[in-house]
């Protein structure tokens, strides 16, 4: 016969028999002592083991007791949650699952005098999944074609020496391993970027960024110059764009020098020789196309003749519209003589040296003595003045090599090689102090209208044999140069 009972305590339980038949009821035959174990307590157990972890792992962690503790032979019990009846592991050590996410899991302690623990012991599992991130920047996302830029990233959780890989149209680019990627695209280029985090808790371990779509534009062609060069006066305004063809929805932009420095706000300027270019690109709102030169000129007369009839050539230089060497004997306008109008009288002087390089003049009979205003006329045809100090240094940008004439000078150096067509060619000039001349074919000088405010000299611009530049100087007013005019404007 089996029989429940429910001791509080240690007790016996005392066993009598029944006899069916009679009734009757035996003697006490027999007895069972029963002890009752309490229930242990799970709050003592000491855990050990990891339980900070990436996610994706597992990890193992062992129970124990406390030393002293009453439990004789104590057995541990896994559970996934406090009241769950489904064991997952019996004994110390116990290995979870893999772990993905922050997890607790429990833990029961018996022994051979204590009953299981109603109580649980709580392990909780927490994880450190990280997720790395990636960002390609660009400088610009517009560009011009065939302009080089420099892609870098912006990345989070990639741990130490994280590993990149650069992509064009999701294809990878063989060697663009590192965090800068320098690339010049093509118009619809995608660039991404694939990072391989080296954190440990990295999940997932290599993410790529979002592309980048470039989009690159052409240059403007160069602007067309409709116009030669373009008519402009010393002094006055000029309209640059009057000189371009220009194209609608592109803007124009004007510069001082071909290296793009000088930018002119607008596109007019004062013409003040010897500047005579300028330079103008075209945009259409991101690249810069290249430069066409603008050329200002004077327009110069081809030729002027003086009273007697003599025909002077006249060319433009430097800004300014200069005739060949005076030979007039006459002022203009007039059939008034011009004193100190020297001819090559000199001993020994070959004819026809008036046809060649002119006369020479002292500067009183050159400008005329009573002469008023800002520009002077003096022996000049109408509509010329004889060049200010202002005027000749425009000349000063070339070399004495490129304004000499190609013959009549003295060898060594020998004659130039006249650039420009300015023939400047070895007058010589007139020492009026011992009525000589000098310096034939190795010199050539012209008086300027300005006389510094001196009552006996003026100044002079000058080329010799020897010297490789346009030289201004002063002299006495009394001697003899040549004298060449520019035309007014």
């Amino acid at each position: 016969t089996n029989i429940t009972v429910q001791p509080n305590a240690s007790a016996k339980v005392y066993v009598r028999a029944l006899n069916a038949n009679t009734g009757c009821i035996s003697a006490i035959t027999d007895s069972v002592t029963l002890t009752v174990n309490p229930f242990a307590d799970a709050s003592p157990i000491i855990i050990s083991g990891i339980t900070s972890l990436c996610g994706g792992n597992t990890t193992q962690l062992t129970a124990s007791l406390p030393p002293n503790t009453p439990v004789i032979n104590p057995v541990f019990r896994w559970y996934a949650t406090e009241t769950s009846t489904q064991i997952l592991g019996t004994g110390a050590v116990f290995t979870t699952p893999v772990i993905t996410a922050n997890t607790s899991f429990y833990v029961s302690v018996s022994g051979d005098n204590y009953c299981e623990s109603e109580n649980r012991k709580q392990v909780e599992i927490v994880t450190a999944t990280i997720r790395p991130t990636i960002r390609a920047i660009t400088p610009l996302d517009d560009i011009c074609e065939g302009r080089t830029i420099t892609f870098t990233t912006a990345i989070t959780n990639a741990g130490d020496n994280p590993l990149y890989q650069w992509n064009v149209n999701n294809v990878p680019v063989q060697g663009a391993v590192n965090p800068q990627f320098t690339y010049a695209p093509a118009n619809g280029d995608i660039i991404t970027c694939t990072l391989t985090s080296q954190d440990p808790c990295a999940n997932p371990p290599s993410v790529t960024s979002a592309g980048i779509a470039i989009t690159v534009h052409s240059y403007p062609e160069a602007p067309v110059i409709n116009v030669e060069t373009l008519t402009a006066f010393p002094g006055h305004p000029v309209n640059l764009c009057s000189a371009v063809d220009m194209i609608p929805g592109l803007t124009y932009t004007f510069y001082e020098n071909p290296d793009k420095t000088g930018r002119i706000n607008g596109c007019t300027v004062i013409y003040l020789p010897p500047k005579d270019d300028y330079y103008v690109s075209a945009s259409n709102g991101f690249c810069e196309g290249e430069l066409s030169q603008i050329i200002l000129k004077i327009p110069c007369d081809s030729s002027v003749f003086d009273e007697e009839g003599h025909e002077y050539k006249v060319i433009p230089l430097a800004g300014f519209c200069w005739t060949e060497n005076l030979q007039t004997t006459l002022y203009p306008g007039t059939s008034n003589p011009i004193p100190f109008a020297n001819p090559y009288t000199c001993t020994g002087c070959p004819s026809q040296l008036d046809a060649i390089f002119g006369l020479l003049y002292t500067w009183y009979s050159a400008t005329g003595e009573f002469e008023a205003g800002t520009r002077v006329q003096g022996i000049c045809p109408d509509g010329y003045h004889i060049p200010t100090k202002a005027e000749w240094s425009a000349l000063e940008r070339y070399t004495a090599q490129q304004l000499k004439s190609t013959k009549y000078w003295l060898d060594p150096p020998g004659p130039g090689t006249d650039n420009y067509g300015f023939d400047a060619r070895p007058a010589g000039w007139y020492n009026g102090a011992i009525d000589r001349y000098q310096d034939l074919y190795g010199f050539t000088g012209w008086w300027s209208a300005d006389d510094n405010n001196s009552a006996t000299q003026a100044s002079y611009f000058s080329l010799t044999w020897f010297c490789t530049i346009l030289q201004g100087d002063v002299m006495l007013k009394t001697n003899g140069l040549s004298v060449r005019c520019v035309m007014d404007y």
